[in-house]
């Protein structure tokens, strides 16, 4: 038991102990991350650009999209959609007149040398 003098020490100690308590279970209700397959099935990749399946087989049929094809099944490898998807970034008005100031100038210089 506690005397009336301790109580802020008891209070300081219910409250370092509830706050290890907290962050246990935090710590064990968090959702384990799963390791990322390297293939991704089209279904996968569907649901990852938030697009249906046909669209995709369309980007397949067109060539607009990485994939590969064993047999019958196609897969795509999770590294070259994410490398595709970066590749497909739009440049903004800014940066396209920055490209085409750089482009100007360098052909410049070399007709010059």
């Amino acid at each position: 038991m506690y005397s009336f003098n301790e109580l802020p020490q008891a209070a300081d100690e219910i409250l370092q102990r509830l706050t290890a308590l907290e962050t246990l279970i935090a710590e064990r209700l968090a959702p384990a991350t799963l390791p990322q397959p390297e293939f991704m099935t089209i279904e996968q990749v569907a649901a990852m650009l938030n697009l249906s399946p046909q669209t995709i087989y369309g980007k397949v049929h067109r060539r607009q999209i990485p994939y590969t094809k064993t047999g019958k099944n196609l897969s795509f490898r999770r590294a070259a959609i994410l490398e595709w998807l970066a590749g497909n970034d739009r440049q903004t008005a800014a940066e396209a007149g920055r490209q085409a100031v750089q482009t100007a100038a360098a052909t410049m210089t070399k007709g010059r040398g």
